[in-house]
């Protein structure tokens, strides 16, 4: 009794006193399993995951005492909180030697293990293994199987588990909603879904708010992760660093006025960590203002956090935005000498591709066998990239033939940044045999890796092959975006084909896809080339109503149509807008 109490105070040191005591002194009280497991159960809540195991040991070699099913299941326990999965999974497996019968605790820890060591698929055999071993899944089993798959990026999976637990009679928690909204971030409309189903049925907390953010973010719906975000006080939940994260991240496209105001308030009211101070940078980065993202950086280095690789990756790309190479190059050097992580590199080449400068990005590609470390497969993808922006694509080839050989499995990724090298050079031959290849190694495709095969086919003559491929895209079940669309309608309008263009313009604008500058533009120039320029002007009428800022390349573009129908030009830009009423 009182080693199980000491267990409950967190107060091990103790417990292992007592359980000492038991075999000294005039009393003379045995130790037996029950208060072995007492002190065991005491350790591992004090997370003292090694001295747990020293006792299990003991228990062994102790007179009459043998381990029973809650000696191990403290044991997988230990295992499971330490996160060594796979040596829970050994000692599992050892339980039917041990003539122990599994229970419902035993299959709970051990899958619990599996799902934070990232092996979901061993998680799921023991979730589907229960009938045999004759044990009944409880809200607990269902939950740590979930949370498995969502750690593995498995949402596929978490939702079809997530829907048993109403086959099995079991009413669903707060953990089981909000582990299967995490897990279903990439596939975000049916994460809202579930979100918006627990709200019906339970008190959301902190902690599915959050994820409910995750997913419109990952869902590019910054909207609605301010609305969820906006909705808090409404039921009495304060935010915390985590949600404020969630939702500073969200402002990643396009919104960075609002990702700094967040982060000051993070900062006022939860505390900002070095996640907080990376999405804020980020935001900022992406929109271009390189001033901000090297503010936030200089803060974060003077503050008591530790940057991250994130951090930098975005101070050294808004560096290189902002033309300060000399600066992007000191934090390279700063970092790589502090932190012997291949992310670095991975990071620096990355950005130095994205700023522009893909002959640094591919020098330190070479540079990263020499510098003692290994190159992974994104630092293949990254070289691969740099590349595909030099127009090296030759070069991109050979990169992509000698990962085999380093015995680096390429990914989508990898194929992709191959296919856009070849499709800038001009090689659609080649394009479209990796694409194919791709295909043919059971590599699951996504839509930027289709995108890159339709460019391929913006050379004359192959508007049909660009077309089967944007039909492909919805053959395998994945949804079009905007570069799709546009990239289609840009092969289409190279072709003179300005009806197929006005056709899916139409369709981006009564469809979910976002449209923007280039899609409008190609829909101007294709009815430009084709003398329609009522609809020409019509298209270029849009793009105010649809909070689009024309661009140079709109302008000349309906300057251009205005002078085919004898407008005098030159004339202000502005006069443009008034215009087109008066040509209708």
């Amino acid at each position: 009794m009182g080693i199980s109490l000491c267990g409950e105070a967190m107060l091990w040191q103790d417990a292992c006193i007592l359980l000492d005591s038991m075999d000294m002194g005039s009393n003379r009280l045995s130790s037996n399993v029950f208060s072995y497991n007492a002190a065991m159960t005491a350790c591992v809540k004090g997370r003292q995951w090694h001295q747990a195991w020293v006792l299990f040991g003991a228990m062994g070699r102790a007179r009459n005492v043998d381990p029973d099913v809650i000696s191990h299941n403290a044991g997988l326990s230990a295992f499971e909180k330490d996160g060594q999965w796979q040596q829970a999974l050994t000692f599992f497996d050892t339980l039917p030697k041990a003539r122990i019968d599994p229970n419902i605790a035993s299959f709970n820890s051990v899958i619990n293990a599996c799902g934070k060591g990232g092996g979901w698929p061993r998680a799921f055999v023991l979730f589907h293994a229960f009938p045999k071993a004759k044990a009944d899944r409880d809200v607990i089993t269902y939950n740590a199987t979930i949370s498995a798959c969502e750690t593995s990026g498995c949402w596929e999976q978490a939702f079809t588990v997530f829907s048993a637990i109403a086959k099995a009679q079991i009413c669903p928690d707060v953990i089981s909603y909000s582990a299967t909204v995490s897990a279903c971030e990439a596939g975000w409309q049916q994460a809202v879904a579930i979100f918006e189903a627990m709200k019906m049925n339970l008190e959301p907390n902190i902690i599915s708010y959050s994820t409910a953010i995750n997913a419109r973010k990952k869902g590019d719906q910054w909207q609605g992760a301010f609305v969820f975000f906006e909705s808090l006080p409404n039921v009495s939940i304060a935010p915390d660093t985590f949600t404020y994260n969630a939702v500073i991240s969200a402002c990643e496209g396009g919104y960075w006025e609002h990702a700094v105001a967040l982060f000051a308030a993070t900062e006022t009211r939860s505390g900002a960590d070095a996640t907080s101070y990376s999405a804020a940078m980020n935001a900022c980065e992406k929109e271009g203002q390189w001033q901000h993202a090297l503010v936030l950086f200089d803060a974060l280095s003077k503050s008591r956090l530790q940057p991250s690789i994130v951090s930098y990756t975005a101070a050294i790309s808004s560096c290189l935005k902002g033309g300060q190479w000399q600066q992007a190059l000191a934090l390279f050097k700063s970092i790589r000498e502090s932190n012997k992580d291949p992310r670095v590199y991975n990071a620096a080449i990355t950005a130095y591709e994205k700023g522009g400068q893909w002959q640094y990005a591919f020098s330190l590609f070479k540079e990263m066998p020499t510098s003692s470390f290994d190159l992974d497969v994104i630092s293949y993808s990254a070289g691969i990239s740099a590349c595909r922006e030099g127009g090296e694509w030759q070069q991109a080839l050979i990169i992509l033939q000698t990962m085999p050989k380093a015995r680096i499995r390429a990914n989508v990724i990898s194929y992709c940044a191959a296919v856009s090298a070849c499709s800038k050079g001009g090689q659609w031959q080649h394009a479209l045999l990796l694409f194919d290849a791709m295909l043919k190694s059971k590599m699951e495709a996504n839509v930027t890796s289709y995108n890159a095969a339709i460019g391929a086919c913006e050379e004359p003559g192959f508007w049909q092959q660009a077309l089967s491929l944007f039909e492909a895209i919805w053959a395998a079940t994945l949804d079009p975006d905007v570069i799709s669309f546009n990239t289609l309608m840009l092969t289409y309008e190279k072709e003179g084909l300005w009806e197929q263009v006005l056709t899916l313009f139409e369709a981006i604008l009564k469809g979910r896809v976002s449209r923007d500058a280039l899609s409008y533009n190609t829909a101007v120039s294709a009815c430009s080339k084709g003398n329609q320029w009522r609809q020409a002007l019509a298209v270029f009428e849009m793009m105010p109503r649809a909070t689009l800022r024309p661009n140079d390349i709109s302008y000349n573009l309906s300057i251009a149509t205005c002078e085919l129908v004898g407008i005098p030009s030159p004339f202000s830009l502005f006069d443009l807008f008034a215009l087109v009423p008066l040509l209708k």
